[in-house]
Formats: C-alpha cells, structure tokens, sequence
C-alpha cells in the first residue's frame, strides 16, 4: 500500500477546534490517514514539506458548468436570461474533442487552485450526445486527479422554449427556424443516463455520473419523472436548477399556474428525496 507523509504543516483538528499551534507530520496509507505525530515522527516511501501551510479537508465547488469555461470574462452585468442567450447559442460554435478537454481542465485546474478537491459538473455535450465530446470531459478529470461528479444537462423541450414571451415576441420565421434546430431525443438521454449509471457510478468511479434534468420549464411531467426514477433505482445523487430568477417565479406561474418549486412536489420529483445516500456518495 502505499504511504505519504505531509511533514511539518498545522491541521485543523475538527470543525468548532482551534488551528494546533505545534507543526505535525500526517501520515497517509492508501486513501486514509493513518496517524497523526509530532513533527519530524512521520516516515512514509514518500514525503511532502508543509511548512507554512495549514493542511484541511479539500473544499466542494457543488455547481458549475465546465461548457462554460470558455466565456469567462466575456460578459459583464448580463441577467440570466440574457447570459444563457451567448453561453447557449441555437447554433454554437463547433469544437473538437482536444478542445473540450482543455476547456475542462480549465475549471479543473481552477477549482484545485482554489482548494476544491470535487467538482459538480452539469455540462451540455450538445444535441447529437458527442460520446468523444464525453470521453474527453472524463478524460480531463481523470488526467488532473480530482473528484467529479459529471452530469449531462438533459431537457426534452427547446431550450429557447423556456425563455419567456418567444410566442408573443418572437417572429413565425423565426420560431419556425428555432424549432427545426436538432434536439436530443428523450429515449437517447434516458439511455446514455442508464448506460452511466453503470458504468459511472460515484461509489466505483472518481469522476463519476449524477443525473442532472436541467430544469423545470426545460422538461415535461414524464421525462422528469424517468430521471427521478434511475436517481432511485441506482441510488444516485441528482441536481436541477430552479427558480433560479424573479422571471422564472412569474413564468411558471404564467405557464402552469404554479411555481416550478410546487409543481416538482406535484410530481413526486423533488432532488434529491433521499438525503443520507447523497451524502455518502458525495463523500467519498
């Protein structure tokens, strides 16, 4: 098995303790911290200087969005709405899979900068599910060495059929036009779902699969309901946006009669109902 030994650093010894004063060698076997001993105690077949530092438990990022990771700093003061406009184009800018993989080593590097160890990453890998475009995403996690949960951003409706007032606003030709654009069929993503439910489960897999609706206006009752179901039957942890605007609390209500929160207790689709296997799957 192998061992390390951090030398010399300080620890933070439990949530309410005070940082020791007195600098300690941590020893690590494996994936587990063996002991804890004075400093200069520790042997290990390797060994890291921490002096200075203050060794904790790595942070969470809980969400993001590794397609995005190209836009940064392009925009400035733009409301959701008018954000997702540029990050979610109709006809987006085509990349190859070199390129995806860089675009996700950029917020992979960012996060273990930042002192984050896992990622949530609910990304759009575009209407035709690039399996290429997907390996390169799970290639680049692996590569960097972090944990990630990687979701697909999965909707059965238009995406722009969620923006509010296209019907009234929104020339013919232009809704016309909107709509021939290609989606992801529901049966596809309810497959591709399963498939990584098996073969990317959080309990084996570093970088593993987390089912991931992209929100309410975004999907019908029953492909709501379907992906609630591989949430249960595999016991996976699950994330949606909602409400995420005052505009979408006012176009729920204008589209349903109810907001996006209670239609989802409606349907039985609250994420995720049960708490505990969550948590134990994040935590790993």
């Amino acid at each position: 098995m192998n061992s390390i030994v951090i030398k010399n650093c300080r620890i933070a010894r439990g949530r309410d303790a005070a940082v020791g004063l007195n600098p300690v060698d941590v020893v690590i076997q494996g994936d587990r911290i063996a002991r804890i001993v004075p400093a200069g105690e520790g042997a290990a077949a390797e060994s890291f200087d921490g002096t200075g530092g203050l060794l904790t438990p790595g942070l969470i990022n809980g969400h993001f969005h590794s397609h995005e990771h190209f836009q940064k700093g392009r925009f400035d003061k733009k409301t959701l709405e008018l954000w997702m406009n540029f990050v979610r184009p109709p006809k987006p800018v085509a990349l190859n899979a070199r390129q995806v993989y860089l675009r996700t080593l950029v917020g992979a590097i960012e996060a273990i900068r930042s002192g984050a160890t896992t990622v949530v990453d609910d990304v759009n890998i575009g209407a035709n599910l690039d399996r290429e475009h997907l390996a390169a995403i799970h290639q680049a996690y692996e590569d960097v060495g972090i944990r990630a949960l990687v979701g697909i951003s999965m909707m059965d409706r238009p995406f722009f059929e969620a923006l509010p007032f296209v019907e009234e606003e929104f020339d013919p030709e232009l809704l016309d036009e909107l709509r021939r654009i290609p989606i992801a069929r529901a049966e596809d993503l309810l497959r591709l779902a399963n498939e990584l439910a098996e073969t990317r489960h959080p309990r084996k897999n570093r970088v593993g699969f987390i089912v991931s609706p992209s929100a309410p206006q975004r999907c019908t009752d029953g492909f709501l309901r379907s992906l609630r179901a591989i949430a249960d039957t595999y016991d996976l942890p699950a994330m949606i946006h909602c409400q995420e605007t005052r505009l979408q609390v006012v176009t729920g209500l204008l589209d349903s009669g109810k907001t996006h929160i209670q239609r989802l207790d409606e349907i039985g689709c609250w994420f995720p109902r049960r708490t505990e296997p969550v948590r134990r799957i994040i935590s790993i």
